[in-house]
């Protein structure tokens, strides 16, 4: 081979892994079911214990968080449902808070959320239906 050819072969190689990349970090890969749901600790103090994702029929357990640490799961939808957050607290309560309110088998997309210890402190929901 030519080293033109070489070349030409390697930009074509890095576009299409640049461009798969970028399909799966958005949650828009054709054909792929499912949510990636992305959870911060934006508390200061309070390490987030035994983060889990909840939606009807399946848990998806994330950790423990410390403050500024995040963590991601895909989701499989099932049906009906909403997206939601549980984690226990230092002093030993559950907070559970909905960070996706109403999504359904087939949907696809990315939600990023902000949780403190005892709330949702903000949300990016990109969910579409195709």
């Amino acid at each position: 081979m030519t080293r033109r050819r070489v070349l030409v072969l390697a930009v074509a190689i890095v576009l299409v892994a640049g461009g798969v990349a970028a399909l799966v970090a958005t949650g828009r890969v054709p054909g792929v079911p499912g949510i990636r749901v992305s959870v911060r600790n934006v508390d200061p103090q309070q390490t987030l214990r035994s983060v889990t994702l909840k939606v009807t029929g399946a848990t998806y357990p994330l950790g423990d968080l410390p403050p500024g640490a995040s963590a991601s799961a895909w989701v499989n939808i099932k049906g009906d449902s909403d997206v939601r957050v549980l984690h226990t607290r230092s002093d030993g309560t559950t907070t559970e808070v909905v960070v996706a309110g109403y999504v359904e088998s087939g949907f696809r997309g990315t939600v990023d959320a902000d949780v403190d210890a005892s709330k949702l402190v903000k949300t990016n929901e990109r969910i579409s239906t195709y």
